[in-house]
């Protein structure tokens, strides 16, 4: 029997929102839920919303950053997970996602398969996704967030060397390309990463075109680029820099500087 076991970050209050994403009880789905800077009254009401159920297994962890929330996680996978697939707290599951994920492993050779996320309600896709299925590559994997981004549990726990950049996204310093850089750390490790036009996760629409609005976001850029291009960044940081010039908001030439001290810091 397949398993998927669903990765949740959490953070705050928002825990609460965490046992609506689940779906009905079934043997083959199980949940791991780290929430970070929970209160205790809010982890009590959480736990009490989920008293009834045996398919849910909590963490809860004083740090911040959404990358170490990840990596938690990661390390309490069961042993007899199939897949993983990786949620945060203001998702929904599609009520196929068990299915959906594992007939898309069954059909593939992937090691890794990232999928399509839709609005919440379920009426357009969040971002231009293709709409077929094809193999990612160093440029396809920056685009991915990790709420599509579904591994083969085997992967993570036989390779623990496998894990989020905790310098990066959400909650750290460098609050952005935590996925990317993740992503090429499985394609190195040897990994076949693939991506499946099918829905699993259904999310609040956002405004396109993320502007870039301070140092840290473009020297986030510049240490992604780095730990997936290596050497040939220091010409792709000059390209993102053109790409996105109207969308830099604060000085252009502090922007190029940035990008650029981004590659360097050690």
């Amino acid at each position: 029997m397949e398993k998927v076991t669903f990765l949740v970050a959490a953070y705050g209050d928002r825990l609460l929102n965490v046992p609506d994403i689940f779906l009905k009880q079934r043997e083959e789905v199980f949940y791991v839920v780290v929430s970070q800077c929970t209160s205790k009254s809010t982890q009590d009401e959480f736990l009490k919303k989920i008293s009834h159920r045996s398919d849910v297994f909590s963490v809860f962890s004083d740090e911040t950053g959404v990358a170490k929330s990840r990596n938690l996680a990661i390390k309490h996978i069961p042993n007899d997970a199939s897949y993983v697939f990786f949620l945060d707290d203001d998702v929904e599951l599609e009520e196929l996602a068990y299915e959906r994920v594992v007939q898309a492993f069954s059909r593939n050779d992937y090691e890794v398969l990232t999928f399509s996320v839709s609005d919440l309600t379920g009426s357009r896709l969040i971002k231009n996704y293709a709409d077929k299925e094809f193999k990612h590559n160093n440029i396809s994997i920056l685009k991915v967030g990790t709420i599509e981004i579904a591994v083969k549990a085997s992967v993570l726990i036989d390779k623990s060397h496998l894990t989020f950049p905790e310098n990066l996204g959400a909650g750290a310093k460098y609050p952005l390309c935590d996925e990317p850089v993740f992503l090429s750390r499985l394609r190195k490790s040897g990994c076949q990463l693939g991506f499946v036009p099918e829905v699993i996760t259904r999310h609040p629409l956002e405004s396109s075109g993320k502007e870039i609005k301070n140092s840290n976001e473009m020297m986030a850029r510049g240490i992604a680029f780095r730990e997936i291009f290596g050497s040939l960044s220091l010409v792709l940081n000059f390209a993102f820099f053109l790409k996105s010039f109207k969308k830099i908001r604060y000085s252009k030439l502090l922007a190029l500087r940035d990008i650029y001290k981004g590659y360097f810091l050690s």
